[in-house]
């Protein structure tokens, strides 16, 4: 059996396909072998309500979040997956750090 994110348990496969496959391992680290992530496509989401650059295939975001920072996301065409999750370093993303953007955890106290 395979990690799931709280989000991906919450929401459990809600359509016919493929089954969803949690961006995140049991570490908490993004992986990028990953197919509709609830986390992920919360950010996703979040992210298209500022602005997505999009080249009519690839399409990027940022997500920021007061107090937290920001997360960048990248993913091809509207698919399910997510290809790339970075925090405001550019270290791969974290389950933490997307449940600190998405408002899930209080953010780390370094950033008040």
């Amino acid at each position: 059996m395979t990690y799931k994110c709280p989000r991906c348990i919450q929401r459990g496969q809600t359509w016919n396909g493929d089954a969803p496959k949690c961006g995140f391992d049991v570490e908490g680290n993004f992986l990028r072998n990953n197919w509709n992530c609830a986390t992920l496509n919360s950010l996703r989401k979040m992210g298209e309500e500022t602005e997505v650059w999009c080249n009519n295939q690839f399409n990027m975001t940022i997500v920021r979040q007061y107090d937290v920072g920001h997360g960048i996301l990248s993913w091809y065409k509207s698919h399910g997956a997510t290809h790339d999750f970075r925090d405001g370093y550019f270290e791969r993303g974290t389950l933490k750090y997307a449940q600190q953007l998405l408002g899930d955890i209080e953010p780390d106290s370094e950033f008040y």
